[in-house]
């Protein structure tokens, strides 16, 4: 018996000339069926898979790993929204996660956070960083590459740094250190260059 899925990402008009880098963390498992769909102000939808299949596709996702642990994703709505010489890249009226092909199975469950819809940037980028460690992060370890989970190894006291790179998708990775010493989780964040 399948289940219907429509879960709003970015339920509100935007113009994806200006903005549009989609970035969120999920966590899928192997049997998910899930598209982001992008709605027109025409009436129209788009698909562009996650994982699974899919009506009215724009393309799919690189990268999309379905194992139900937690993954990070980033990418340029841009070139897929040129698949379609119709589409009006300043008339998106919305992003939603579906099942297109309505082949979910009740109780399926998976996870979508940290959904963010940004501007794409010229380089370089200039970023800051700190801990939220209440005795105050003493040191940082950072890292600035184009691999999503990098273990950052240069140990630094700074708290801003200017990076640059080639167009595409780097990543910057942090981990704090307390003043007792520990170190906390490592971080890894998307940075779109254009």
């Amino acid at each position: 018996d399948a289940a219907a899925i429509s879960v709003a990402a970015y339920p509100q008009a935007f113009n994806a000339q200006k903005t549009s880098i989609v970035s969120f963390a999920y966590r899928l498992p192997a049997t998910a069926n899930i598209a982001l769909r992008v709605r027109l102000n025409d009436g129209r939808a788009w698909h562009i898979r996650l994982k699974g299949e899919s009506n009215d596709s724009l393309g799919a996702i690189q990268d999309i790993q379905a194992d139900n642990q937690w993954h990070w994703t980033s990418f340029d709505l841009m070139p897929f929204l040129k698949r379609d010489a119709k589409v009006d890249p300043t008339q998106i009226r919305g992003l939603e996660f579906v099942d297109p092909m309505k082949k979910t199975a009740r109780g399926f469950s998976w996870e979508i956070d940290d959904f963010t819809l940004s501007q794409a940037a010229a380089g370089p980028a200039k970023l800051n960083w700190k801990g939220l460690d209440l005795a105050g992060a003493t040191k940082f370890r950072i890292a600035w590459d184009q691999i999503p989970g990098t273990a950052p190894s240069e140990e630094t006291a700074e708290t801003a740094r200017e990076f640059t790179g080639a167009p595409g998708t780097w990543y910057f990775h942090t981990q704090a250190q307390d003043g007792a010493g520990n170190w906390g989780p490592l971080a890894h964040f998307p940075v779109s260059i254009q």
